[in-house]
């Protein structure tokens, strides 16, 4: 059955939901409420038992299991949306005013410069290991960028003359000056890896930080240690997403998708502004990208078996495509059939003896049931 709320009564202060895991979620609240977050557990076991329940109870449970998240204070002014976000370390808000929440301590060099009712945290994003957060410090009309893992009196703190594709000329008297960062992008959070792709990570790749400036172009950096960055390259438009794969990191810009197999190597460009993609998919196991006329490029990784080749050659190729955390890439093709294939590296269908769809579905719920 539905769940129903009495929408005036318990939906009118809720700007946004976040999943923060399979069984919670986050209500991000507006300025009516008392609280930036509501952070809600158990919702599976309430879902599961809601028939037993009328929708006044159903709140009244998580509203009881709930936790509030960051008082509001309405002496501050508003400078951004409310954001949430987590990694494998811990939770972290961004509240309305510029201030940061967390369930664990921020590094104390932060919390003494966010002290000040001028400055503010502009966006914060998180990696698998690290947060990373951009201050607007109002008094001095600068910026700062702080980068933290587990460890929060371990920090740190960007140093802008790292590189020069943090500068650019002021075109007026051709002095030099620093760019202004409009966001920060960071490599993806993937909480399924499988072991073959934790040893990848651990052995080529630490976390990735994007820092997006205002002219569109990007600099890439890579974490190297919990005190330490290093420059990867730069770009002269702006780093949407990053990608660390089996494969490869992917880093797609507003054009283009290239590959850095690996730090500090020569990127390859599977896709620029000569060739269109429609979708792409990007996983810890590998990536796929699907082109508008059906056609799809996979890394070795994720290749589908012979049989499902010859499926999606028959069905004139992939108009969609998904992924889901089992290690499984979903496609529907252009005749409207539908075909399902697994990494080499799925933990769950690693030993599956057959490809076809409806065989392995059947193996995995069995593998579910134990």
């Amino acid at each position: 059955g539905d769940l129903y709320f009495n929408q005036d009564l318990y939906m009118e202060n809720v700007q946004s939901i976040a999943t923060a895991s399979t069984d919670e979620f986050v209500l991000i609240l507006n300025e009516s409420y008392e609280y930036e977050f509501h952070r809600n557990t158990k919702i599976v076991k309430y879902l599961r038992d809601q028939d037993a329940h009328n929708g006044e109870e159903i709140v009244g449970d998580l509203k009881l299991y709930g936790k509030n998240f960051g008082d509001r204070d309405s002496s501050r002014r508003v400078v951004g949306p409310s954001v949430y976000t987590e990694n494998s370390w811990g939770r972290l808000g961004l509240q309305a005013d510029g201030r940061l929440k967390s369930d664990d301590l921020l590094p104390s060099e932060l919390e003494s410069v966010l002290a000040d009712e001028s400055n503010y945290v502009k966006s914060v994003a998180a990696s698998y290991d690290y947060f990373a957060a951009l201050l607007e410090l109002i008094g001095e009309g600068s910026q700062e960028v702080y980068v933290w893992g587990e460890d929060s009196t371990t920090y740190i703190k960007v140093n802008f003359k790292m590189h020069p594709c943090f500068e650019k000329k002021n075109p007026e008297n051709g002095t030099v000056v620093r760019k202004r960062i409009s966001d920060i992008t960071v490599s993806d959070n993937n909480r399924y890896m499988t072991s073959q792709y934790n040893y990848f990570r651990t052995n080529r790749y630490k976390d990735v930080i994007a820092l997006n400036f205002e002219d569109n172009s990007s600099c890439l950096l890579l974490i190297i240690s919990d005190n330490n960055l290093s420059f990867l390259t730069s770009f002269t438009e702006r780093t949407q997403s990053i990608h660390t794969t089996r494969d490869g990191m992917l880093i797609v810009t507003d054009s283009k998708i290239l590959k850095m197999t690996e730090p500090g190597r020569a990127l390859s460009t599977l896709v620029d502004s000569n060739r269109r993609y429609v979708s792409f998919v990007a996983s810890s196991d590998g990536y796929v990208i699907v082109y508008p006329d059906g056609k799809y490029g996979a890394s070795e990784s994720v290749q589908p078996p012979t049989d499902i080749k010859n499926t999606i050659h028959q069905g004139n190729g992939i108009a969609e495509l998904y992924h889901d955390k089992s290690g499984t890439f979903h496609a529907i093709l252009r005749n409207g059939t539908f075909v399902s294939w697994y990494s080499e590296t799925s933990a769950v269908f690693r030993n599956t003896p057959k490809w076809d769809r409806d065989m392995s579905i059947i193996k995995y719920k069995q593998y579910l049931r134990g």
